[in-house]
């Protein structure tokens, strides 16, 4: 028997998306991945992300400045990736993965998955698994499960858990835990 594997293919969006409106217009269109790719501030909201019963993927990417305020948690099939040197602020309750050179901002109940060289700035009660070189700058009551060669800088009374070559640096009241607890500096 033969498959036709191109067949089941969706082709891929000509230009990338550089405003909301063209999130629902690709979704209506049968697309899995949207690319979000501008220099002009994006901001998403649960709207956004309430097309297709099929599985897809935003990826942020560039340059690209975008705020995405979510009130309730996305399904598991939909997944939000910020890319490349993209700016991302996240609020509500959010679930990304960061790559490359990315920067994220995370408040409230979000979590950030953090890869390669990204950069996640955490507060309120943000959870950040940090891997690779990503660096963390945790606050409030965030905590951080950091692993490889990831570094934290925490302060106010969060919790960071620390693996492999992780390192933290802390101000006394935040509280390490992990394999590579012996792996922190303690500022005054």
């Amino acid at each position: 028997m033969t498959t036709h594997a191109h067949a089941r293919r969706t082709p891929r969006p000509k230009t990338p998306c550089t405003k909301p409106a063209d999130i629902h217009s690709r979704l209506a269109t049968g697309a899995r991945t949207i690319i979000i790719d501008t220099d002009q501030l994006i901001e998403l909201d649960d709207t956004h992300f309430t097309d297709g019963n099929q599985p897809w993927t935003m990826r942020i990417t560039g340059l690209s400045p975008v705020r995405i305020n979510l009130t309730k948690k996305l399904p598991p099939r939909i997944a939000i990736v910020a890319s490349d040197a993209s700016i991302v602020q996240v609020t509500g309750c959010a679930e990304l993965h960061a790559y490359t050179n990315a920067t994220v901002d995370a408040f409230d109940d979000c979590t950030v998955t953090g890869h390669n060289n990204s950069t996640i700035n955490a507060c309120d009660n943000v959870h950040v698994n940090a891997m690779e070189n990503t660096t963390v700058h945790a606050y409030d009551t965030a905590t951080v499960h950091a692993s490889g060669q990831a570094v934290v800088h925490a302060a106010d009374k969060t919790r960071v858990i620390l693996h492999d070559d992780a390192v933290a640096t802390a101000v006394r009241g935040v509280t390490v835990l992990g394999p590579s607890r012996h792996n922190l500096i303690v500022r005054d």
